[in-house]
């Protein structure tokens, strides 16, 4: 792999305004390169970016579909707060030796990604879902993905060209009206529409799974009980099954002291970015995962009791967590109760009331990861419970008012790294010029950003 100066190329391309079709090359071959820069990189060329056009230029440029501009702080908002969570996540897991890509016992291997199997007889006449799965099983587009933090497994076919230009759409739409809301700083609230985005993509292309439960509509059925962070691992999934050759991307060296600016172009293996930390799993929860069965709500409760994630309580003065790893559902809802708050309270035209609104409503991110908050009494036992979402991101909000409360965010972090199995990254090798290795061994992947870019690949190629 040899060096190549497509940093030099993009702060050209920084001095410029440069606008251009979503989907032309050129536009493709920046996203992946900015899809390489480092969070500390990123956001040095943003600030660059505003000295150059001045701020109010700068808000108008990023609301322009395809715009350089609209990428690059697309991509720093979003993957400032991933990249470092990730990083220090697998950092801290403490047994890598089964941080792995599937789980092996004895030679052979126990839990990973398998090949769906439906038995169909030769001249069944089928129709729906049974007839999709069997005409993708034949031709080998579609894969069982484990879910094992949801719990159960879903098959999935890729999206068609015309469903990656409608999320593609979609997903701009959003993000404009948000632009033309709160100005230069809305891509703070671009977690919550990409994952909304994401979510209304993906769940067409889930043609069956082992979960049953005949109370409810599938869809429904699904949003409630898929993990938010197994997300990550069905968007890689469907990303190596739109480049099953690879997917080439520029690395740049992410060491912090900005000394070196090496980069080289990685053709990546997507299926080999997804490893688990087995060690989080015990023997009966790997069981359950590894048989491959149905699997009905009084089966996903106890795999739920058994993984030990939820209702871990986190004491902090008088007050008690509850805690629990949100699904789809529980993220979505609150996401859209969060933005609606703050869209009726921030004016478009001051940037500095939109910064200190999300400032001063932090803690609230962490509302869809508590089930329950419990006040005690003087003599330490429970006075109040209540599992009333909107009375607990109150009192988080009282929190962060009152100030010292870092160690409670260290705390959340904390449960949220520990009930974490899948991880999307890639061993990383020291830099050729300077060294440099980060302190997990692995260079993060972002699965939004990056599914955002293979979108963009693939509507290219058509």
């Amino acid at each position: 792999m040899d060096d190549n100066n497509q940093f030099d190329d993009a702060v050209d391309l920084d001095a410029q305004d440069v606008v251009s079709n979503d989907s032309s090359p050129a536009m493709v071959k920046l996203s992946t390169y900015l899809e390489g820069c480092s969070a500390e990189q990123l956001q040095e060329l943003v600030t660059s970016r505003i000295k150059f056009l001045g701020e109010a230029a700068f808000e108008e440029a990023i609301k322009i579909k395809g715009s350089y501009d609209q990428l690059l702080v697309d991509y720093t908002n979003v993957k400032s707060v991933e990249a470092y969570r990730t990083q220090e996540s697998i950092s801290n897991i403490k047994d890598k030796t089964l941080f792995d890509t599937r789980l092996v016992r004895d030679g052979k291997t126990i839990l990973g990604n398998i090949k769906p199997r439906k038995e169909t007889s030769h001249g069944a006449s089928l129709s729906g879902a049974d007839a999709l799965a069997a005409f993708a099983i034949r031709d080998k587009w579609m894969k069982r993905i484990p879910l094992y933090n949801s719990g159960f497994s879903i098959d999935i076919i890729p999206p068609s060209l015309a469903a990656l230009n409608t999320f593609f759409n979609k997903t701009h739409d959003r993000t404009s009206e948000y632009g033309r809301r709160f100005g230069g700083l809305f891509f703070y609230y671009y977690d919550l529409l990409i994952k909304e985005a994401l979510v209304e993509l993906i769940l067409p292309l889930i043609i069956n799974s082992t979960l049953r439960d005949t109370n409810t509509t599938r869809s429904t059925m699904l949003t409630q009980n898929i993990k938010l962070v197994d997300l990550k691992i069905i968007l890689n999934t469907i990303g190596a099954m739109m480049f099953p050759d690879g997917f080439t991307f520029t690395h740049i060296c992410q060491t912090s002291t900005g000394k070196c600016s090496h980069t080289e172009e990685l053709l990546i293996d997507i299926n080999k970015l997804q490893r688990y930390d087995f060690s989080k799993m015990s023997n009966d929860c790997i069981q359950h995962m590894s048989r491959q069965i149905e699997v009905t709500p009084e089966l996903l409760a106890q795999y739920h009791t058994k993984l030990g994630f939820d209702n871990r309580e986190i004491r902090w003065k008088q007050y008690g967590f509850i805690m629990r790893v949100p699904s789809l559902d529980n993220y979505l809802e609150y996401g859209r109760i969060y933005n609606g708050e703050l869209t009726s309270t921030i004016l478009a035209s001051n940037s500095d009331t939109i910064q200190r609104a999300v400032l001063y409503s932090f803690y609230q991110i962490y509302v869809p990861f508590i089930r329950e908050l419990v006040l005690y009494d003087e003599n330490n036992n429970r006075d109040i419970v209540t599992p009333d979402q909107d009375v607990i991101s109150k009192i988080l909000l009282r929190l962060q008012s009152e100030g010292n409360n870092d160690e409670l965010i260290k705390k959340f972090d904390q449960y949220v790294a520990d009930t974490e199995i899948g991880y999307v990254c890639y061993p990383a090798m020291p830099c050729p010029e300077c060294n440099y290795l980060p302190e997990s061994g692995y260079y993060t992947v972002d699965p939004s950003l990056t599914f955002f870019i293979q979108s963009l690949m693939k509507l290219n190629q058509s």
